[in-house]
């Protein structure tokens, strides 16, 4: 058995490999870009972005009233969709605190290993836990 180079070579998965994840990807409709608003509207509450209808409204839903963290943190959420998409090995971490393995596909997005799916019908059955995690929290705050 030849000697390894590297403890890169230990990974599960290898540069190149395309594997699947499971996130969170707002629709064209509810992304706007933060420098394309008037300067006096970024340094508003984010709901200024919904009245003067720069956003579409959400389902027909009234604003919640919130803080303006909170308030961009939760319209994010209820704009965004859980999909599976392919997930292409550009680069491989290794932390030198834990010694996990991370992935960084070609847009530089970060994984780690554990969060991974070799098989798109392993990522499709993450992707319908997590819908079913987000309706329950739903449930359970109301």
């Amino acid at each position: 058995m030849p000697k390894i180079k590297s403890v890169l070579e230990l990974s599960k998965f290898k540069v190149g490999q395309t594997v699947y994840w499971v996130v969170l990807r707002a629709d064209d409709t509810t992304s706007i870009s933060h420098s394309s608003c008037p300067m006096w509207m970024r340094t508003e509450h984010p709901k200024v972005l919904y009245e003067r209808k720069l956003l579409p409204s959400l389902g027909g839903s009234r604003l919640p009233k919130l803080h303006a963290s909170d308030f961009f943190l939760i319209t994010q959420l209820l704009s965004q969709q859980p999909v599976v998409e392919e997930f292409k090995i550009k680069e491989i971490r290794r932390s030198a605190n834990t010694g996990e393995f991370s992935y960084l596909n070609e847009n530089d997005e970060c994984m780690p290993e554990s969060f991974l799916f070799c098989r798109r019908a392993e990522a499709t059955k993450e992707r319908s836990r997590l819908r079913k995690m987000m309706l329950e929290w739903l449930e359970e705050s109301g």
